[in-house]
């Protein structure tokens, strides 16, 4: 697991310099009152810069890098993520910046997220594959698999694997149109998933007991 991001002062070593580090105190330069990215900031992120700074001068380096910000939230009483979500906001004004450290992982951290994106996007191709095995051995008709197999990814978008199965069986059970002359008006699959006939109303003047199609063989 890669360290944590942290971030380090803009312009530290021009205008915080001292013969020992950790000072008990900072220098705060006049030119800040027009400094427009650090007078509008909002009340708390003001209070956190002025904190960052006090915190920057306990690095050892002199370098302005600030503690983590699970640490920054100790010492502030605050959330975590309530922190990180005010550092970006430093970040964005350009009052802080990640260190070349966090850098790496920051980019780190983007290489996993893509990662594990990457695989969930496998994982669902491979169950909506399986989902669609059983789909299609069940279905009374055997025309158009590859078209099938689109409407199919499509419908999963709008309806889930058991919806569309049970219709598929209430169907063959019950619709009078798919038991006539054995099975001739029975649609394509992919034509009945695209017009989402898993949510019709049964046809069911005539009951079918028994439907028997001769699904040709595909290779």
């Amino acid at each position: 697991m890669p360290d944590e991001l942290r971030y380090k002062i803009k312009d530290w070593k021009e205008f915080q310099h001292y013969h020992k580090p950790n000072p008990t105190w900072i220098k705060l330069y006049k030119k800040i009152t027009y400094d427009r990215s650090i007078m509008t900031l909002d009340d708390f992120t003001f209070k956190l810069l002025i904190c960052c700074w006090l915190f920057a001068c306990k690095d050892k380096t002199n370098l302005g890098i600030l503690p983590t910000s699970n640490d920054i939230a100790y010492n502030m009483h605050k959330s975590k993520e309530f922190i990180d979500k005010h550092l970006e906001l430093l970040s964005r004004e350009g009052l802080v910046s990640l260190y070349s450290g966090s850098r790496d992982c920051l980019a780190q951290r983007r290489e996993e997220k893509r990662r594990g994106e990457t695989e969930t996007e496998t994982e669902k191709k491979q169950s909506n594959s399986v989902s669609f095995d059983i789909f299609w051995k069940l279905y009374p008709s055997g025309k158009a698999k590859a078209t099938a197999i689109k409407a199919f990814t499509k419908a999963l978008k709008k309806t889930t694997i058991e919806i569309i199965m049970d219709a598929v069986k209430a169907n063959i059970a019950s619709n009078s149109q798919w038991s006539k002359d054995n099975g001739k008006f029975i649609p394509m699959a992919s034509t009945w998933l695209n017009r989402e006939q898993w949510d019709d109303e049964l046809d069911c003047k005539t009951t079918a007991t028994h439907i028997r199609v001769n699904k040709p063989i595909l290779n």
